[in-house]
């Protein structure tokens, strides 16, 4: 069970489904890798520009709170994303 109010989701990517928990550390952590605020991050997101590369390095951190160390090349599809 996911409580929202407290920054957790399930996360579905194709057919599998991800319990992940968005913290102020996942936050950094995104705006340090794609190198924009959240807020521009959001922006380019609802606008659809957004490369594949940022959306890697944007769904790397908010899965590894999976419990699961994932790589930025399982996430990018190169060897296959397995659950936690």
């Amino acid at each position: 069970m996911t409580n929202p109010k407290r920054g957790e989701m399930l996360l579905s990517l194709g057919d599998q489904k991800f319990p992940v928990k968005i913290t102020m550390d996942v936050i950094m952590r995104i705006e340090t890798s794609v190198g924009k605020g959240i807020l521009k991050i959001a922006q380019g997101l609802s606008e659809g520009d957004m490369s594949a590369t940022s959306m890697v390095a944007i769904l790397t951190p908010i899965l590894r709170t999976t419990g699961k160390d994932y790589s930025e090349k399982e996430v990018s599809g190169k060897t296959g994303l397995r659950k936690a």
